[in-house]
């Protein structure tokens, strides 16, 4: 009998048991019973003429007030008494009036799931653990974990290693099939309680048989119905799917684990994955790649230092916790003061909390929880010499926010995710590798019946969670897909590091690169040699993708100001630019006219860095540009021989970034101008960009100490008198006053600043963007042939007025480069190539010449393969130039330019 026991605690699909006779005894009904109370899916069972007695009888209906399944049971020539009987007999009708069928098979449970497409919550989310570098973030991570304090080393970047949950609070592997298995439990319960079956029926016996065969025979009879799939009023209806499901493979995956409550639940913990961010100020210009909408943020602080370097400690808590705001402004952030074994004189906690409201203003913070205590921070031992009733407290607040008992903004803890979705990233995450291109991803989204536009949402949700890295929104990034992220993180430690803290991943060079890696550090240039050597443990296709990612993330430029003899490029890492010792910003006097980046309230960390990464990007396409002096908060630059600096002004009522020429360079001014606009409608469209404040102020020429908004100076131009209204506008002068940044004369006419603007489609990502690579040849010969040329190198993105809109008019001539790519997207109304070609076609003069159609795929030769659009707008009589193979470039090259300059003349 206690096999038998054993075995029906595990089992899941045994509905009918026949234990007729076999003597089984009053401590065999007891092994019996204790299986009952478990079990999820027997519905009959004989145990007549088995000698279990009173005994015996009182154990099993003491398990059927806990068995939700059984309702047929014989008991018959077992001695039992009436009253035990009876009882039983209820418990049984209970369970035949509510049922609660179950199924032959767990992985049919599983496989049903994965094909209708139920969705359960994935319980996931990240704690990141935030603050100045050396407040013992680390540390605090580890008594969170219950584990003994260390001495530890500055975090190198951020460390996304450690894994728990809420019911545990233990460091766990960080596997992702225990992810999949608990998905698949909650599946299985959400299939049971909603009584959704396979497609087989389940039949039971007929009647119950009770007492002896002398007694009253008392016969319950039931019938388990089949039931449709309900459809909950606050889930997305889901269609079944059609996937591919290997039976091995699933049970594999799902055939452990699957460990339910007794009353058919999953439990209602949460995972995290905990980010251990590194508190040096280099690496806060990661906080864009990394910081996530979806998490709790620890924000934790050394009292001692706040205490006796009180400006500076309230400097970097406001700094933490505005950029969590424009990060994650709907997460919560909860405030951990560490140090308390040393912080132990009278009223010093009092002294730290004066601070925090009346410095650092932490009651107006919304974002800030504390529900737990009479200050708005926890104070918190690592040493543990005051024992651990500060941790629990923070891990009950943790647990709290999780489960919701506020009003943030954690449903996507709770949100339902279909359980594909996760067997999807399962079987990706399988593949052990830390890096797969998209396109094999979509492959294998498309075998499973998963369409590219749920891969997207797929990949986007994981990524929030920060389970992948995956930038879906930038066209040159959406590439890749990081399974790893500390991968992804190891390898931007290896570039960007404190030098001051730590040592270099790379130890013992010798000759040009020794020379190299000690002007990396003092300069900040990054020669392509010492790149490759700090990168060295990464493939050749993971190493492209790695300089493509620092290069959109703006965390590196091209510099071409210091060329190797071999030609090979350099790179400008203006993070590491805090550590020059000598300032030459003395040595650029300028006092020509000047404007503004204006980010009101709030400049988002890096921010300069990253705007300087385009400036000297920019620079680089002019002759005659000098080589830039880039310092921490000070730039020197040129656009050929236009000179200017940049000066970061932050402080406590103004956050700016002053642009100031050498002379009134009457002429170029305006371009400079618009290229900063372009550049602050990049930031915005890239990460957290929606939520970016931030507006270019142009200086009145009567006083630079008045100045207006670009954008509203566009809208009024050509309105003389608007400024004339209102107190506020009069004090800002009239229009005329900011005419000096613009081209042409008050109504808005421009002058044409370009020969030539060059349209394309980038090509393929996960070909690395082949058709950009040829457009980017031709622009250099157009170049060499003294042609000025509109190219995007960067992928700027939409059409604005100051952006592709304003260069297309301000250029002669627009080339438009055919594929078969490029005209497969003008069918599509909604994406940038479409936008570009139609402004184009709409602002230039077919028949003039104006546009110039360049064949770049050889099947795009024949007219009949351009589709409607082309073909509409850009008819035969432009005849086209083929420049389908290198060959062809270098032989039409000089057509090309001759074209270019019959619209010149």
């Amino acid at each position: 009998a206690k096999e038998i026991a054993d075995a029906l605690k595990i089992n899941s699909s045994l509905i009918s048991l026949i234990l007729y006779g076999n003597e089984i005894g009053a401590e065999g009904a007891k092994e019996i019973a204790d299986a009952l109370k478990v079990n999820i899916s027997l519905a009959s069972l004989d145990l007549a003429v088995n000698n279990i007695g009173i005994n015996g009888a009182e154990e099993i209906a003491g398990a059927l007030k806990q068995n939700k399944t059984l309702t047929t049971l014989d008991l018959a020539g077992n001695g039992a008494d009436k009253d035990t009987l009876n009882q039983i007999e209820v418990k049984l009708k209970q369970n035949k009036e509510n049922p609660t069928p179950k199924v032959t098979n767990k992985i049919d449970l599983i496989k049903t799931a994965l094909k209708t497409g139920v969705q359960v919550p994935y319980g996931r989310s990240k704690l990141m653990v935030i603050g100045q570098g050396r407040a013992g973030k680390t540390s605090t991570v580890r008594t969170l974990l219950g584990e003994s304090f260390e001495y530890q080393k500055s975090t190198k970047g951020i460390n996304a290693v450690d894994r728990l949950t809420t019911r545990k609070w233990k460091r766990m592997d960080r596997d992702f099939r225990q992810d999949l298995q608990e998905a698949g439990a909650k599946a299985v319960a959400k299939l049971q309680k909603e009584r959704i079956q396979p497609r087989k029926r389940i039949h039971s016996c007929q009647h119950v048989e009770l007492g002896t065969p002398s007694e009253t025979r008392h016969s319950i009879s039931r019938t388990i119905q089949s039931r449709s799939y309900p459809q909950s009023n606050n889930e997305e209806i889901v269609q079944p799917i059609r996937i591919d499901i290997d039976e091995e493979e699933v049970a594999k995956k799902f055939d452990s684990n699957l460990v339910l409550s007794k009353d058919g639940q999953t439990s209602s913990e949460v995972t995290f994955t905990i980010w251990d961010f590194g508190g040096q100020e280099i690496f806060y210009t990661l906080h864009h790649v990394f910081l996530t909408k979806y998490g709790v943020y620890l924000l934790v602080f050394n009292m001692n230092e706040l205490l006796k370097k009180t400006d500076e400690g309230v400097r970097y808590l406001r700094f933490w916790l505005d950029s969590v705001k424009l990060h994650a402004p709907s997460a919560p952030i909860i405030l951990i003061g560490t140090f308390l074994d040393v912080v132990n004189g009278e009223n010093k906690l009092e002294q730290v909390e004066e601070i925090l409201c009346e410095r650092v203003d932490i009651d107006a913070n919304r974002q800030v929880c504390n529900d737990h205590s009479d200050l708005s921070f926890y104070p918190l031992d690592n040493t543990g010499s005051n024992g651990q009733d500060g941790v629990a407290t923070i891990r009950k607040q943790i647990e709290e926010i999780v489960i919701g008992e506020y009003e943030f903004d954690v449903e996507y803890i709770t949100k339902p995710v279909k359980l594909a979705w996760t067997y999807f990233i399962d079987l990706l995450v399988e593949k052990k590798e830390p890096t797969i291109k998209r396109s094999e991803v979509l492959k294998i989204a498309s075998t499973h019946s998963i369409t590219e536009q749920e891969m997207e949402k797929v990949l986007t949700f994981f990524h929030e969670l920060g389970i992948i890295v995956y930038f879906g929104s930038d066209e040159q990034l959406r590439s890749h897909v990081t399974f790893q992220p500390q991968w992804l993180i190891d390898a931007f430690a290896c570039v960007i590091y404190d030098p001051q803290v730590h040592k270099s991943k790379v130890k013992k060079l010798k000759g040009k690169l020794k020379d190299d890696r000690i002007a990396y550090k003092q300069t900040g240039i990054l020669t392509t040699a010492l790149l490759q050597e700090l990168l060295k443990e990464y493939n050749t296709d993971d190493f492209v993708y790695l300089v493509r990612l620092l290069e959109r993330m703006l965390l590196i430029s091209p510099w071409i100001f210091d060329e190797d003899k071999d030609d090979m490029p350099r790179f400008l890492v203006p993070s590491l630019l805090k550590y020059k010792t000598k300032s030459k910003e003395h040595e650029f006097n300028y006092d020509g006219p000047c404007f503004y980046f204006d980010f009101g309230e709030l400049m988002p960390t890096g921010i300069f860095q990253r705007i300087i990464c385009q400036f000297v990007e920019q620079s680089c396409q002019y002759e005659g540009s000098a080589r830039p002096t880039i310092e921490y908060s000070f730039a020197a630059l040129s656009f050929g021989y236009t000179e200017f600096r940049m000066d970061l002004v932050n402080g406590p009522e103004e956050n700016k970034i002053r642009i100031t020429f050498e002379k009134d360079y009457s002429k170029e001014k305006p371009f400079v101008v618009s290229f900063a606009v372009k550049v602050l409608e990049k930031l915005r469209e890239s990460i957290a960009g929606s939520r970016l404040v931030c507006e270019v102020l142009l200086t009145s020429i009567k006083n630079s100490n008045i100045s207006c908004s670009y954008d509203k100076l566009v809208k009024l131009r050509g309105d003389k008198e608007s400024f004339a209204r209102t107190p506020s506008q009069r004090r800002k002068g009239r229009i005329e006053d900011y005419d000096h940044w613009f081209d042409g004369n008050n109504e808005g006419e421009e002058n044409e600043r370009y020969d030539v603007f060059l349209a394309h489609d980038w090509g393929a990502a996960g070909d690395n963007f082949p058709t950009h690579e040829k457009v980017k040849r031709i622009n250099r010969l157009l170049k060499e042939q003294c042609i000025t040329t509109w190219f995007d190198d960067s992928n700027m993105g939409a059409i604005t007025d100051v952006g592709v809109a304003e260069g297309i008019r301000q250029s002669r001539a627009v080339i438009i480069f055919i594929t078969k790519r490029y005209s497969n997207r003008l069918e599509n109304q909604k994406n940038n190539c479409t936008k570009e070609f139609l402004y184009a076609v709409g602002h230039k003069e077919i028949e003039n010449g104006e546009i110039i159609p360049v064949v770049l795929d050889k099947e795009m030769q024949d007219h009949n393969n351009w589709g409607d659009r082309l073909e509409l707008n850009v008819p035969r009589v432009n005849m086209y130039i083929s420049m389908t193979s290198s060959e062809e470039v270098e032989g039409q090259l000089d057509e090309l330019v001759s074209r270019i300059r019959e619209v010149q003349h």
